[in-house]
């Protein structure tokens, strides 16, 4: 009795442990197919690795994708800022210049320097009042401040008794000085004449230098700006350039050599195959046909569509098979879409593969061992029939 108990208890354990491996299989399948999704739409170059190396591969890429997207955002966002710092200083550079233009006009000169060069005619101006000021001065002190005429009266009225040297100097001496004051005066006026409409604007404003100055230091920090937005879309620039690179280095040799095999499996109806992205980012493939003409992969046939998936699936197998060790190739009535002429040109295609490459394939249609043994030469294929 006791045996028995033993039997059953342990026929339990076996079933539960039956159910967890049997889940554990389940797991192991449900994995292997969404890795064998994901790297099919995602990463073709990967179908042929094993299942966790290919998982591996996939999460490393995500998260490289992950980081690039956001170092290229965060580009972007410093790009943007520059651009809005950027447009305000232009706008403070375009009313700088309205000011100078404004100034310029008001002064009746055309450039800066004319406009500096009219300051410092009106600061001769002001030093040219001052020292008119100063002869007037000193002509009324020399007359104890009498006027012209009453300085005229007074010589007149020295009669013959006077010292005739000494007026002679004193009219040549006043004569001199009043000659004087009467050109700087006319310089002065003319001048003053010509200046005072654009000094009175310029007092009233701000100086010619201090214009120029604003200019000067917006045009430098203009300056500066464009050069920190010049560096951040070089940096944009090369690291789109890195991230062609990068595709250029690892997808390109094996989008080559897909489509040579694309080519040939469809007899030449299609010349080639161009990878690029959607607007939203996403890798789309396009089927070239001859005359350039471009198809989407949802345009083609089923047939088409199984020879461009095995020119892929191929292509891949080639350059695996060149970096670790191969593992043989089974197909099961992977021609059934095609015809006589495309499944000949798709034996030849996996004849090549032979040197380096084991090859099974699968079918119950007599017409695809015909083909083989009469397009095959012997030494590169062998036919099994089941009974």
């Amino acid at each position: 009795m006791l045996d028995t108990a033993r039997l059953f208890a342990r026929l339990d354990e076996s079933r539960r442990t039956s159910r967890r491996v049997e889940g554990m299989q389940r797991d192991a399948r449900e994995l292997t197919q969404r890795v064998a999704a994901l790297t099919a739409q995602h990463a073709p170059d990967l179908a042929a690795r094993p299942v966790d190396a290919a998982a591996s591969a996939l999460i490393q890429r995500f998260h490289q994708a992950r980081a690039d997207l956001e170092k290229r955002t965060l580009l972007e966002q410093q790009i943007a800022a520059a651009d809005e710092s950027l447009a305000d200083q232009r706008a403070r550079e375009s009313q700088a210049r309205a000011r100078l233009t404004a100034l310029l006009a008001a002064a009746g000169v055309a450039t800066p320097a004319d406009l500096v060069r009219a300051e410092a005619l009106s600061a001769d101006a002001r030093r040219l009042d001052r020292r008119i000021d100063l002869l007037g001065e000193q002509l009324r002190a020399a007359g104890d401040n009498a006027s012209e005429a009453d300085l005229s009266r007074e010589i007149e009225s020295l009669g013959p008794g006077a010292d005739a040297d000494v007026l002679t100097a004193r009219i040549d001496e006043l004569e001199e000085r009043l000659a004087d004051n009467a050109r700087d005066r006319s310089q002065v006026d003319r001048t003053i004449g010509a200046r005072t409409e654009g000094l009175a604007k310029l007092r009233e404003e701000s100086t010619a230098a201090d214009a120029a100055l604003d200019l000067e230091a917006a045009v430098a920090e203009a300056r500066t700006l464009a050069l920190t937005y010049a560096r951040a879309r070089a940096a944009a620039l090369v690291l789109d350039r890195e991230i062609e690179a990068y595709k250029q280095r690892h997808q390109g040799p094996v989008l080559r050599r897909a489509a040579d095999l694309f080519r040939a499996l469809t007899l030449g109806s299609f010349t080639g195959l161009s990878a690029g992205f959607r607007a939203d980012d996403e890798a789309t493939l396009t089927c070239v046909r001859d005359g350039g003409r471009e198809v989407p992969v949802e345009g083609l046939s089923d047939g088409t569509r199984d020879q461009l998936y095995l020119a892929l699936r191929l292509a891949s197998l080639e350059r695996f098979a060149a970096h670790a060790e191969p593992l043989p190739l089974v197909l099961d009535d992977a021609f059934v879409h095609f015809d006589d002429d495309r499944t000949r040109a798709a034996l030849l295609a996996l004849a090549d593969l032979t040197p380096s490459l084991q090859i099974l394939i699968l079918t119950h249609h007599d017409r695809l061992a015909s083909i083989a043994a009469t397009s095959l030469p012997t030494p590169r294929r062998i036919i099994h029939r089941l009974r």
